[in-house]
């Protein structure tokens, strides 16, 4: 009843703030409210950024950004960017992994702050303008200044939605309940050892076992980690008994269960295929691979490694290396540290089989260094939820700034 009421009252405050504000506007402006939500987006860009400088100031890393229809992948050089809607329910986000030799706490608590401060010093800088009746933008600043304000207001109200939380009621969890060690942050924990460069099989198994009690979701990420595990120390026929168990957890998910664990799935069936390619010496297996846009956006080094793959089991040595070179690179451009060990390793085990594969045992080969032996698929609709993180992502909601 107290979440349905906050959640109502920032609703309320985030349209009293956007009428109030297009009232501001001339009396002679042909479409004030839709002038203010076109104000919206710069406000929301503001949020995010606010986000993001509040946690690069704390020590951690910004591994996605997006605003509106405007999604960002920082690189280790650079970044890459997309059109793309944004998950459910929020206007953007900010996914930002702290250092774990940091404290925790203090880095997360400014993380969900960083976005209403950064709104309410975008009101202060408006206010100057606001007052300066002679200038002919004051009301457009005044304006702006009222989105940024009820901003302010509106996500710091704590409550807990369909599809978010705020950033007001994830200050009040750091605050107060979630610290180190607890398992509600224990995914947290596992994805900031990774981007901080402990790859798969030198994740504490205490730590794997805390993420299994989170339920099926956490089980399945768990046999994820033991997949890559394998993968990266050669120990193939690992795949088999993950794929049992993954079989039986998913024996036991509800059809409304499935939506949120599609994602998991998704990196559980491609890296299965994966190692099943191997050890059967046969690349017809990744033909069956849901590799779709979504995954080739967030991973651009797969289609190479498995390319590559396809390759070294046709004998093909010159555009086996040729592939790996390509998905070396796209893993060390990746902020995830552990990525870049990991995809080096598993390119040492497929430089292997080019001498250890007989020129009659046939894969599939590509035709050519940019051919792709994948078939295309629906891509998953967001990455989150393989991992339920809800500590580590500051989200805004989509009604406001």
């Amino acid at each position: 009843m107290f979440n349905s009421v906050m959640r109502a009252f920032a609703w309320l405050v985030g349209i009293a703030a956007l009428l109030i504000a297009a009232g501001a506007l001339p009396s002679s402006h042909p479409l004030p409210i839709l002038m203010c939500l076109m104000m919206v987006v710069p406000a929301t860009a503001i949020h995010e950024a606010g986000h993001a400088f509040a946690a690069r100031w704390n020590g951690m890393r910004v591994i996605e950004i997006h605003v509106w229809l405007l999604n960002i992948l920082p690189l280790s050089r650079g970044l890459r960017w997309r059109f793309a809607s944004p998950p459910k329910g929020v206007g953007g986000l900010v996914n930002a992994i702290p250092d774990p030799s940091r404290p925790l706490r203090p880095a997360m608590l400014w993380l969900m702050m960083g976005g209403p401060l950064a709104n309410l010093a975008a009101a202060l800088a408006c206010l100057p303008a606001a007052l300066w009746v002679s200038s002919p933008w004051s009301n457009y600043a005044n304006a702006f200044l009222l989105i940024n304000l009820g901003g302010f207001l509106a996500n710091l109200i704590p409550f807990r939605g369909r599809h978010h939380a705020s950033d007001g009621w994830q200050w009040l969890q750091w605050r107060h309940v979630w610290s180190e060690g607890v398992r509600e942050v224990s995914v947290l924990a596992l994805t900031s050892l990774s981007v901080w460069g402990v790859t798969a099989e030198r994740i504490p198994g205490a730590l794997l076992r805390q993420i299994e009690t989170l339920g099926k979701g956490g089980v399945l990420l768990v046999a994820w980690v033991r997949l890559k595990a394998s993968q990266n120390v050669g120990d193939w026929a690992v795949v088999d008994e993950i794929d049992q168990a993954a079989t039986e957890t998913m024996a036991q998910v509800t059809h409304a269960e499935k939506e949120g664990l599609k994602w998991i799935l998704a990196w559980l069936q491609v890296e299965s295929a994966f190692s099943h390619a191997v050890i059967q010496r046969n690349a017809r297996a990744l033909l069956a691979v849901p590799l779709g846009r979504e995954m080739r956006w967030r991973a651009p080094h797969l289609p190479h490694r498995f390319a590559a793959l396809a390759c070294a089991l046709d004998g093909d040595r010159t555009t086996c290396m040729a592939h790996l070179v390509r998905a070396r690179a796209a893993a060390q451009s990746s902020l995830d540290l552990a990525l870049h060990e990991s995809e080096d390793r598993i390119a040492g085990h497929i430089e292997a089989l080019l001498d250890a594969t007989p020129d009659a045992a046939r894969g599939l080969s590509p035709a050519s260094p940019n051919a792709d032996p994948v078939a295309p698929a629906t891509p998953p609709s967001a990455p989150a939820t393989a991992s339920p993180r809800p500590a580590a992502v500051a989200r805004s909601p989509s009604s406001r700034s």
